[in-house]
């Protein structure tokens, strides 16, 4: 196989054949849903990262953290076991919906740059009134969101494990 005919080798813009090449379609959609989740996080928070430093130093400043660092605990044990798993509380919260967010807001992307996928069959079945098709993936789509609640619940029951032990 020669170079020539292969078009993965095909990365440049503009080349003898006038494609469009696939590395660039392909991180322009990425960039686009990368952006956009990226986004919607920065809005529902408004902070930066040294926002959540110092909420994490206020945190360490807490009853409970000198508790424990009164009973005898090393600063690392206190941030690892107290510290970040508050922390991870409301991320967890915020990430389980976004991802449901990236999976259903897939559609308009994948609308948007002509990608096939689950969310470009379903507005083509919308489209062409296909009601199994549109009530397979309704079903997906709801199977896919009560497993990722289920999944943030057990992992709250995972970070809280020790406070109910």
């Amino acid at each position: 196989m020669s170079k020539e005919n292969d078009q993965s080798f095909n990365l440049k813009r503009g080349s003898s054949k006038g494609s469009v090449p696939i590395v660039g379609a392909q991180a322009l959609v990425f960039g686009t849903v990368v952006g956009i989740f990226l986004g919607i996080i920065a809005a529902i928070y408004r902070n930066s990262f040294w926002d959540h430093v110092t909420t994490v130093i206020a945190v360490l400043g807490s009853d409970y953290i000198l508790l424990a660092r009164a009973k005898g605990l090393s600063k690392t044990t206190v941030i690892w076991k107290h510290a970040i798993r508050n922390a991870l509380i409301p991320i967890i919260t915020i990430m389980g919906p976004m991802a449901l967010g990236l999976l259903t807001g897939g559609t308009v992307v994948e609308r948007l740059f002509g990608v096939p996928g689950l969310g470009d069959m379903m507005v083509n079945a919308i489209n062409t009134n296909d009601y199994f098709v549109i009530l397979a993936e309704s079903t997906i789509f709801s199977a896919f969101f009560v497993f990722t609640i289920l999944i943030v619940d057990l992992l709250y029951g995972v970070i809280a494990l020790e406070e109910y032990a």
